[in-house]
């Protein structure tokens, strides 16, 4: 079997909500990182075909990733991965794929893969699992912040062993 994908939720699982959308200007306003989140994604990496999964509008998404990795906070290569949007209210400069339902809230895992090659590491499965894939979903707490500015948050190092076991299991199957 080839690699799995590990699709990545983006705001309140890789980085602060955004405060802004204006994909207009591309400018998502005042975020940050998660803690640990260069060696995450490193690890994640090596392991897993990485994808992001998210309902941020698609020229926003890419500006984030693309700040992500000129600040050093995501590895190189990172803001080149194709950007998957539970939904896409406007046109794209580099066209990602675009899979959604039809009120575009819900993330459809087999939009991303066959069912059993695809999982999601996201803060809110239950708004988002589309029914009888939630086994594929992998909860991450919201990051917890003070100010905006994430503080002694550890999942993304404490989530790794979740996600090898659903690997593992996955891979069995």
């Amino acid at each position: 079997m080839d690699k799995l994908t590990l699709a990545l939720d983006l705001e309140d699982c890789l980085i602060t909500p955004l405060t802004k959308y204006n994909d207009f200007k591309q400018d998502p306003g005042p975020f940050h990182p998660r803690p640990g989140l260069l060696d995450f994604l490193t690890w994640a990496g090596e392991r897993y075909t990485l994808a992001v999964f998210t309902g941020v509008p698609s020229k926003m998404a890419l500006r984030v990733l693309d700040i992500l990795v000129a600040g050093g906070h995501a590895p190189q290569g990172f803001n080149r991965l194709a950007v998957t949007l539970a939904r896409d209210p406007s046109g794209n400069a580099r066209p990602p794929k675009r899979f959604s339902d039809p009120d575009g809230r819900l993330k459809d895992l087999s939009r991303l893969g066959p069912l059993g090659t695809v999982m999601i590491l996201d803060d809110n499965p239950e708004g988002y699992a589309v029914s009888g894939q939630e086994a594929y979903w992998i909860k991450i707490s919201e990051i917890p912040r003070k100010m905006g500015v994430p503080t002694g948050d550890t999942d993304l190092v404490d989530v790794r062993p979740e996600i090898d076991a659903l690997a593992a299991k996955l891979k069995s199957q």
